[in-house]
């Protein structure tokens, strides 16, 4: 069966989708190529979103950093040659901290505790959540929510792709769009592969954003799980020093779903550095890392079969061609 790789970028502005899609397949194969499985293709599809909340998109030629359109962390070929790990006591001190966000935001049933607190947080610091999870309209169709217009983005990129094996990739806020899509997504809509990079579905509260509106859309809703759809595997790949996925596991927010999948948590590091400065929640150091790749080459390997045995029926068929068509001469 053919395979896609859907992308779902994250929070923020960004330039056009034409170049985001490609910056996303380089940082892919920069990765590829890293463990050694480099392909010539990539069979990706981005659905952008960023065009539903920003009116102008950021520019690459612009070098005025005052200026609204300037991309302040393009994509950047990666030079560093090893893999730094996360140190121990920064996993035990970061993980504390989740246990503890989670006892203060979050009651017994996953509903949100300190909700106006919860608000005023995402308000100051997360733009773009904050117009998702406030009904807030749609730039481009008023009579809809921004929430609405950006699941329809995904649901036709996934509708367009049913019949074929598809991975999906969410970037920060793109997680959160593509964990609400597939949580109530047609039974015909499957995901082999789920992927989730620096990830915020684990923060108090956006885990109880997402509890309190299953349960006020279907009374007693049970606690958080993998979506029904996903048929395989959900990785979620986090960088320690990612501060937007600080609560870095969700496999202990997320239960399995009916098919035993449930979240499979990697710690990574994450090499996006620009003019010096590293950023640990950027998508291009988390689409290169080997444990991106893996899952990449993994998912893709019986397409690189499938392609072959094409190509090798193709051959057979014309040298058959080739050889009657001589003999006549």
């Amino acid at each position: 069966m053919e395979r896609i790789i859907i992308a779902v970028h994250g929070l923020g502005n960004k330039p056009i989708k034409m170049l985001l899609k490609r910056w996303w397949q380089k940082s892919i194969s920069e990765g590829l190529e890293r463990i050694g499985r480099g392909r010539l293709m990539l069979p990706i599809e981005m659905v952008y979103w960023a065009d539903i909340l920003y009116e102008k998109s950021l520019k690459p030629w612009i070098t005025d950093k005052g200026n609204a359109s300037y991309i302040e962390e393009p994509y950047r070929k990666s030079k560093e040659i090893s893999r730094m790990k996360p140190k121990s006591w920064r996993t035990s001190f970061y993980k504390y901290i989740e246990q503890q966000l989670d006892k203060i935001f979050l009651n017994e049933d996953m509903s949100l505790n300190y909700s106006r607190v919860s608000d005023t947080i995402i308000h100051r610091y997360f733009k773009d959540l904050d117009i998702y999870f406030s009904e807030a309209p749609c730039r481009i169709d008023n009579h809809r929510s921004a929430r609405d217009c950006i699941h329809e983005r995904l649901k036709s990129v996934l509708n367009t792709h049913k019949n074929k094996k598809i991975l999906l990739i969410g970037h920060s806020m793109g997680s959160i769009i593509a964990y609400d899509v597939l949580a109530h997504a047609s039974d015909y809509l499957k995901v082999h592969t789920f992927v989730t990079i620096g990830s915020p579905l684990g923060l108090p509260v956006v885990a109880g954003k997402i509890f309190s509106r299953r349960k006020s859309e279907a009374k007693g809703a049970g606690p958080l799980r993998t979506p029904e759809n996903i048929t395989h595997h959900w990785y979620n790949i986090s960088d320690i020093e990612d501060r937007v996925a600080l609560d870095h596991t969700l496999a202990d927010d997320y239960l399995s779903n009916s098919q035993g999948i449930q979240a499979v948590d990697l710690d990574v590091y994450n090499d996006y550095r620009n003019n010096g400065n590293r950023n640990p929640h950027k998508s291009y150091g988390y689409l290169r890392t080997p444990e991106m790749a893996g899952i990449i080459d993994a998912f893709l390997q019986d397409e690189r079969k499938n392609y072959g045995n094409m190509m090798y029926r193709y051959l057979k068929k014309y040298l058959s061609f080739a050889r009657k068509h001589l003999s006549k001469k």
